[in-house]
């Protein structure tokens, strides 16, 4: 890490070194140029602020164009494949299907159905009706 240099501002006939972990020497300057001083640094903060701002704008504006200019290429490159695409797309997503329905297929075999409360309850008036039917009639 670089070592801090000291900063010295002139200020009239006077020189003075400034350091922000020396109050002392911060306090030798009189009050109306410290004042001053203070002012100077905060314009200088404000310009550093608004140059920087601007700059991401900038930076934001650019990356906004770049990036339309590539959606753009990528567009009309899609574009012009679009008919040797549409048949190996055609052939990628038939065989994908194909593929699905056999894997369903599967499943279902091995799948158990569970029973709702309204096929049990269906079931169970089924037998009761067939159970009441042959007490009637034998």
């Amino acid at each position: 890490m670089p070592e801090k240099e000291d900063i010295l501002v002139r200020i009239g006939d006077k020189t003075y070194r400034l350091d922000s972990d020396d109050p002392a020497a911060l306090k030798k300057i009189p009050w109306p140029q410290r004042k001053r001083l203070i002012e100077v640094l905060e314009a200088m903060k404000a310009a550093e602020y608004v140059d920087s701002s601007r700059r991401q704008k900038s930076e934001t504006l650019q990356d906004q164009a770049r990036q339309s200019r590539q959606a753009l290429k990528r567009v009309k490159d899609i574009d012009s494949t679009t008919s040797q695409t549409a048949t190996s797309l055609n052939s990628n997503t038939q065989d994908s299907d194909i593929l699905m329905q056999r894997f369903l297929a599967e499943q279902k075999s091995y799948q158990h159905n569970i029973p709702d409360k309204r096929s049990i309850y269906k079931w169970f008036l089924i037998i009761f009706s067939l159970i009441l039917l042959l007490v009637l009639i034998f």
